[in-house]
């Protein structure tokens, strides 16, 4: 598999695991959505708005190793992304438990690891939980 087939297929799934956990493609979401409904988005926040939820999700694929080779051609990539969860209510609500859930449901239905990547982290200034996840897995 090449470095371009991992990527993108990782990309469409990572986005099939966070709408079918019910949340919103931040980049697709009408002005209602954007007020109320979790967003997500690829690698960064891009609204002001968004910001002001009370969560939103940024994810981000970190890599795609080559995890065999044959005949100097990689077979299978071990692709890495990375889940980042927002949130001004404490991790430990229901509504944040039920999201990490719904997320992990959904990845590991379609083989992918998922992993916390402690510890959760708040920032003062801004009054926001940051709960990080990665996921891992075989492209073939």
């Amino acid at each position: 598999m090449t470095t371009a087939n991992a990527m993108i297929n990782a990309q469409n799934e990572i986005i099939e695991i966070l709408e079918a956990a019910g949340l919103i493609d931040g980049e697709k979401a009408t002005p209602q959505q954007l007020k109320t409904n979790i967003l997500f988005w690829d690698s960064v926040l891009k609204t002001k708005t968004s910001s002001d939820t009370q969560a939103y999700v940024v994810w981000s694929l970190v890599s795609t190793d080559k995890k065999s080779n044959a005949d100097d051609k990689a077979y299978e990539r071990d692709a890495l992304a990375t889940i980042d969860i927002f949130t001004r209510r404490r991790p430990a609500t229901t509504t944040i438990q039920n999201l990490i859930s719904a997320i992990e449901t959904q990845a590991l239905d379609k083989d992918w690891s998922f992993e916390f990547d402690g510890p959760i982290e708040y920032e003062m200034a801004t009054a926001i939980y940051h709960i990080s996840f990665k996921l891992n897995k075989i492209f073939k």
